[in-house]
């Protein structure tokens, strides 16, 4: 949990101001293998947000959680909304198929759209 809450600092520095991870690192190694997978650094993005900036109406139980990236101006209109992840091996790495049904994306796409 401490190694992926410090990649996610890099990659939020990176997603904000444009700096790159620190490769010295073994974060740093970690978040650079991954900036192909995310936005560039963009001021119209935005990074690390509440899921409370998005209310729900009516829900019984509020949800608690940040979006890591969301990028609204797309040229092709796309909304992605992004949250970072680190695993210990790739066995266990979500799929396609898993990420459609992930409970957390789910309730974080409701909160934007």
């Amino acid at each position: 949990m401490t190694r992926g809450s410090k990649v996610h600092e890099q990659l939020e520095k990176y997603l904000k101001d444009g700096t790159k991870p620190n490769e010295n690192t073994t974060a740093g190694l970690i978040a650079s293998k991954g900036l192909d997978l995310i936005p560039k650094p963009d001021k119209k993005n935005k990074v690390e947000l509440s899921l409370a900036e998005f209310p729900v109406p009516n829900l019984p139980i509020p949800f608690k959680g940040f979006i890591d990236y969301l990028v609204t101006d797309a040229e092709d209109g796309i909304i992605e909304i992004g949250d970072h992840k680190t695993t210990s091996g790739w066995k266990w790495a979500k799929n396609e198929e898993e990420l459609a049904t992930n409970t957390q994306l789910i309730i974080y796409a409701r909160h934007v759209l």
